[in-house]
């Protein structure tokens, strides 16, 4: 549980958090949820997986927001990363929301 917590508090780097925590757990994640879809043929299983996949991604997007603000307060003005990957947070939500009730639409 203490991954978790360092995770949500913005402990680990923002590359860290963003690129190893965020796109290649994600990528798994999605190779995996598209690959058991698959498998059973029904859109129930890829909701029902991408449920699972929401408090781990609660917590992701909570410690890459509080990363990067971290970041921007060590980097001064090179800060940039920080905030696209703040802007990136908000359009991950976006998008998640759109799928799941996409999903959800033709269950």
């Amino acid at each position: 549980m203490a991954f978790f917590g360092k995770v949500w508090r913005g402990e680990y780097s923002l590359a860290k958090t963003y690129w190893l925590f965020g796109v290649v757990v994600g990528v798994v994640y999605n190779v995996f949820l598209n690959m058991a879809a698959m498998a059973t043929g029904e859109v129930g299983t890829a909701f029902f997986l991408m449920i699972l996949y929401l408090p781990w991604y609660v917590v992701l997007t909570g410690g890459v927001w509080r990363s990067a603000n971290i970041y921007c307060a060590t980097e001064g003005k090179n800060s940039l990363w920080g905030r696209l990957a703040q802007i990136a947070v908000v359009l991950g939500w976006a998008v998640t929301l759109g799928n799941l009730a996409n999903t959800a639409e033709y269950m």
